[in-house]
């Protein structure tokens, strides 16, 4: 195995585990609270918000020196393991099945709370470290190997793993992949030492392939922010218009989800992908007919109506991570890049599950976030004056 392919290896499966633990997590509290809504909407908060501490967590450990960052991470790792020898305490069932929002983040808290927020950090603190070991290759395509990972975990879960294994066997499955996620990790950590380890707490500015850092211009971070923001709310849009016109089953809400993970691939691993024109026609072509079709009344097959909203998801999404992508720093400004894309997304999930439904009703919900991401993508296309890389970072 070259280091190239460790990292990819270890991105790669930090993801796939982090994804499979939300889903195996909510299928274990599930029984314990009655199969209450209430469970996995508690879960889901939780989620976002220890991913959101993870990378938070990463972007101050890069600031740490070399060898302290890397010693430090494989430490809290080793130490989390041992919490996941039961993941519940015994008698962690309510005895009425009473279900309480706080008691249930407590529960997953003392459970996972340590190794999923090191999961969490994953990708972009291992990418950090591939920027140590080789300065002269760009990071982004693993953004998208982490994302191929969590879909895979999304799409495997219920194909494959629930139905095969039992609850104990899929604990135990889980628990052995984290374990080899450590090895990999204390492998990566090994692969970045240098002989000047202990002077070495940055990459100097005269390294090969390497420019030097910028300041990180506020507009940029702003619209990290926003453009991130913006693709999480279109998702929660077109999800909850599905489950509320369809079905609320769980095949509705993968396909959203599944075609947003794959605008992140697309254009993470190749910037190539993404065309304004293109996505512009099937952006306009979608929402076009979507609105044609309900103010004129038409009724429309449930198929014909999954495929454009998909399509229009794509679209927006495709524009979005597009101009996200385009927009991306010094690769040594990643973990501050992927932090902002993290906080933005969970505002936008926010928006949708908190404000939305009290400031607007469900039909003026998606001329809202179209109105909104069309001023992000505008805001985007003026761009001020500067000079890319040839990995295509600007360097304003």
């Amino acid at each position: 195995m070259t280091l190239r392919t460790l990292f990819s290896a270890g991105i790669f499966l930090g993801s796939f585990l982090l994804f499979q633990l939300q889903l195996l997590t909510g299928k274990l509290l599930l029984p314990g609270f009655g199969g209450d809504p209430l469970v996995w909407n508690s879960c889901i908060l939780f989620f976002q918000a220890v991913l959101l501490a993870g990378y938070i967590y990463a972007h101050g450990v890069t600031s740490l020196c070399a060898k302290y960052q890397r010693l430090l991470h494989v430490v809290l790792l080793l130490c989390s393991f041992p919490l996941l020898l039961g993941f519940f305490p015994a008698g962690w069932k309510p005895a009425d099945g009473h279900v309480s929002p706080m008691e249930i983040m407590r529960l997953l808290g003392s459970a996972i709370g340590l190794p999923y927020l090191l999961l969490s950090a994953s990708a972009p603190l291992l990418q950090s470290w591939h920027v140590q070991r080789f300065p002269g290759i760009s990071p982004w395509p693993l953004y998208a190997i982490s994302n191929g990972a969590s879909l895979l975990a999304l799409v495997s879960y219920p194909l494959l793993v629930e139905p095969l294994l039992t609850l104990p066997a899929q604990s135990l499955a889980w628990k052995c992949g984290f374990g080899f996620y450590i090895f990999l990790c204390g492998c990566c950590a090994l692969a970045v030492r240098t002989e000047r380890d202990d002077v070495a707490c940055q990459i100097t500015d005269d390294s090969p392939g390497i420019f030097a850092a910028v300041p990180i211009p506020t507009r940029n971070l702003l619209l990290w922010f926003l453009l991130s923001a913006c693709g999480s709310a279109m998702l929660l849009v077109v999800t909850n218009d599905l489950s509320t016109s369809i079905a609320p089953v769980p095949l509705i809400w993968m396909m959203p989800l599944a075609v947003y993970l794959l605008t992140f691939i697309a254009c993470f691993a190749r910037t190539r992908s993404y065309s304004r024109v293109v996505w512009g026609i099937v952006l306009v072509f979608s929402v076009s007919c979507l609105f044609a079709f309900r103010i004129l009344a038409i009724p429309v097959m449930p198929v014909w109506q999954i495929l454009l909203n998909l399509l229009m998801l794509a679209g927006s999404c495709m524009f979005l991570h597009g101009e996200l992508v385009s927009l991306r720093p010094d690769r040594r400004r990643l973990t501050v890049f992927y932090l902002s894309i993290t906080a933005g997304g969970a505002l936008g999930s926010a928006f949708l599950t908190l404000a939305a439904p009290v400031l607007f009703s469900r039909v003026l919900g998606l001329p809202v976030v179209l109105a909104v991401s069309c001023a992000a993508l505008i805001l985007s296309f003026i761009r001020p004056v500067g000079r890319k890389t040839s990995s295509g970072e600007m360097l304003l």
